[in-house]
């Protein structure tokens, strides 16, 4: 089966949504890995630990057995613009809060993931709310310019390019996106 934006299930989505939450060690960004084998990877290497990161990569993949077309999308690039995040894979300035992500399907066509508020620290939180600000008076911010470059990376002539998006992220899609 073949995964189409345009047919999957609110479920299905929101699933990918939820996924964009998950920090993705360093050593899986960019080995096209499927969603299920980087899910597999952190359970097998985090299993002593039992950390947050290991409950989430758990919960997340025994919901994909619902939906094992899913787990089957590849990951294609990963970003994670994130202060004060081990987990941040980018050594750019300022850190802007912006985490995205790039699936691809078996026919090539690409889902970008963006990730919305993080209320899990005061100091992410506290950035991205202010960004969230930002966005809302004048329709741009630096997660709003680093997404769309981010987009503009990773997009895929000749083939689809869906977004899964929360929050300000629509912004981004309402900008931008109808130039491309």
């Amino acid at each position: 089966m073949s995964t189409n934006l345009n047919n999957m299930t609110d479920e299905e989505k929101y699933l990918l949504l939820e996924l964009s939450y998950l920090n993705i060690p360093l050593k899986y960004d960019k080995k096209d890995y499927s969603i299920n084998t980087v899910l597999n990877k952190i359970i097998n290497e985090n299993k002593l630990e039992h950390d947050v990161l290991y409950d989430d990569a758990v919960r997340i993949l025994e919901k994909l057995k619902k939906y094992p077309h899913l787990g089957e999308l590849t990951l294609v690039a990963y970003r994670n613009n994130n202060a004060h995040d081990p987990h941040s894979n980018t050594t750019a300035e300022p850190k802007t809060g912006f985490v995205g992500y790039v699936l691809e399907n078996k026919v090539g066509n690409r889902f970008f993931l963006f990730r919305g508020t993080e209320p899990s620290t005061m100091d992410k939180f506290t950035q991205d709310m202010t960004d969230n600000v930002r966005s809302t008076l004048f329709g741009d911010s630096p997660q709003v310019r680093e997404a769309k470059a981010f987009f503009d990376k990773h997009k895929v002539i000749g083939k689809d390019n869906f977004f899964l998006v929360i929050q300000k992220e629509a912004i981004l899609y309402q900008k931008y996106m109808w130039l491309t």
